[in-house]
């Protein structure tokens, strides 16, 4: 039954009055919408303030639709209670899991407030009335208290419309009231002796929607005399019941059982400690509007919603991440292909090396005039005859310092000698390169020198391009997989990103999802 009321309570919240709700139990910040001492309450300028700032927070979700707020609102409450989630697929789960939530409160109630088991032992209501009546005492002390603030006349008047709605009652329940007061019969006169907090706990107790719903406008009639500094008071889209619930009154003195905020309290523990309030502000909204329309479908179709989008991006990132391993795969398979043409064009350069060191010590122990071979080589040739001729000259020039007795022409001797030696050394590079010039000239001759080996040197110069035209090709290959893995790296994160931000805003909806 409480987990009925409470899920079409639920269903029924629309409009401002549920991003309200919403905003308070989402957003609840400690120095922006409570007060650290009961001072601050009672000031005008919190009070602007914390209007301020609650509307400001409702406006953050003008563009959800109802249902969308609804569903978060009915995770929220699962989360703060740390309840395990459940799949909703027909209205009978979700009236299962807010009998859950009603338990759960009502446990969280009795360890917070000693005086509220007590109240449940005196009188046989449901948890969840038993919840909103417990509260709703504290709200008719305090008003009782600022009663004997008004004057005589304002008193008689503020009497005056609570015993017309007595008189409106059955005769069942002025019965049953007068049997809970100290009175034979009912009238103003004899409200006026009994505890104006008794009397509207007592009619309370009989006809709370109706009763409730009169009390509260008959609250904002009065507000600015008793004060009570009903902050959304001239939001003229905001329910009366709304109105009054989101008075500090409530969520400083009373819920939180007349104490002042500790502040080592976190922002869980808060919300936890408020969670007897949002179910009152809940379900008091639906309690007590006649022309309230509650359906489960859209509820359940945005719940469905998100559990199927849910499911989809685990699907889609279950399949990023198979195309991430094997493009990964892919990447490392190329890399490897790629050090094994590196290790074969390595071995295919050193037998390169070898042919063509053969075929140049062959040009350097023999006389080359004999070889005819193309116009390059013989002008190679006789560049390398004049250099040779040049570096004998040099050899021959040197002096021989240990035949000189006079220390002056040993140093000068080896002055010569040094500029000698540099000399040789360039002209000794310029015949290796002119040798090598020489073995280029041969290979590309049509000669009958050496044909069988410039045939062998040919067509391991082949090999070698074709390995580098391999290396190049694989290198693109491997480039053009590196990208593919980077995009799906960027898509792998906004899939994540995007999973855990559904898990963030759906409680549980990890497991329920994994049930399924």
């Amino acid at each position: 039954m409480d987990g009925t009321l409470l899920s079409n309570s639920i269903y029924s919240l629309k409009g401002a009055d549920l991003r309200i709700i919403y905003s308070l139990l989402t957003n609840l910040n400690l120095k922006e919408l409570i007060p650290f001492n009961f001072n601050k309450i009672i000031s005008r300028k919190h009070n602007t303030d914390y209007v301020n700032c609650l509307l400001e927070k409702t406006d953050e979700y003008i563009h959800l639709s109802d249902e969308a707020l609804q569903v978060s609102l009915f995770q929220e409450m699962n989360k703060t209670l740390e309840l395990e989630g459940v799949y909703y697929s027909e209205a009978f789960h979700v009236d299962n899991q807010c009998e859950e939530i009603v338990e759960k409160v009502y446990q969280i109630y009795i360890n917070q407030e000693k005086s509220f088991l007590q109240n449940t032992e005196q009188i046989e209501f449901t948890r969840i009335h038993h919840i909103i009546h417990y509260q709703l005492r504290q709200l008719f002390y305090e008003v009782e208290y600022r009663f004997q603030n008004l004057s005589v006349e304002d008193q008689q008047d503020f009497l005056n419309t609570i015993y017309e709605f007595i008189i409106q009652l059955s005769e069942d329940e002025k019965w049953i009231l007068l049997q809970q007061l100290p009175a034979n019969y009912l009238s103003i006169e004899v409200f006026k002796e009994i505890e104006l907090s008794t009397l509207l706990i007592q009619v309370s107790n009989i006809s709370l929607p109706s009763f409730f719903d009169m009390f509260t406008k008959l609250l904002m009639n009065y507000n600015e005399k008793l004060p009570m500094n009903i902050p959304l008071i001239n939001q003229e889209n905001i329910s009366p019941t709304t109105k009054l619930l989101t008075s500090p009154y409530f969520i400083t003195p009373y819920v939180l059982g007349g104490r002042v905020l500790q502040i080592n309290y976190q922002h869980h523990a808060i919300k936890k400690r408020l969670m007897p309030f949002i179910l009152m502000q809940i379900t008091l909204a639906y309690l007590c509007d006649e022309n309230s329309v509650s359906s489960p479908v859209l509820f359940l179709n945005e719940w469905k919603r998100r559990v199927e989008e849910y499911r989809q991006l685990e699907y889609h990132s279950d399949l990023l991440e198979m195309k991430h391993i094997e493009m990964s795969s892919s990447v490392h398979k190329s890399r490897q292909r790629i050090n094994e043409f590196a290790n074969q064009k390595k071995h295919i350069q050193e037998r390169l090396n070898i042919e063509m060191y053969k075929l140049k010590s062959t040009l350097l122990f023999m006389d080359i005039n004999e070889l005819t071979i193309n116009q390059s080589f013989e002008k190679h040739r006789t560049e390398y005859i004049h250099i040779q001729k040049k570096l004998n000259q040099l050899a021959a020039s040197k002096s021989n310092e240990i035949l000189e007795t006079s220390l002056i022409k040993q140093f000068t001797n080896k002055l010569l000698n040094m500029s000698v030696t540099l000399d040789q050394l360039g002209k000794e590079k310029k015949v290796d390169e002119l040798l090598e010039s020489l073995v280029r000239d041969i290979l590309d001759s049509d000669s009958d020198f050496k044909r069988a080996d410039r045939i062998g040197i040919k067509q391991i110069q082949k090999e070698l391009t074709d390995i580098d035209f391999m290396i190049e090709t694989e290198n693109k290959i491997k480039s053009k997989y590196e990208k593919e893995l980077i995009k799906l790296n960027q898509q792998l994160q906004e899939c994540s990103d995007k999973v855990k931000q559904i898990e963030n805003e759906n409680y549980g909806i990890k497991e329920v999802a994994q049930s399924i």
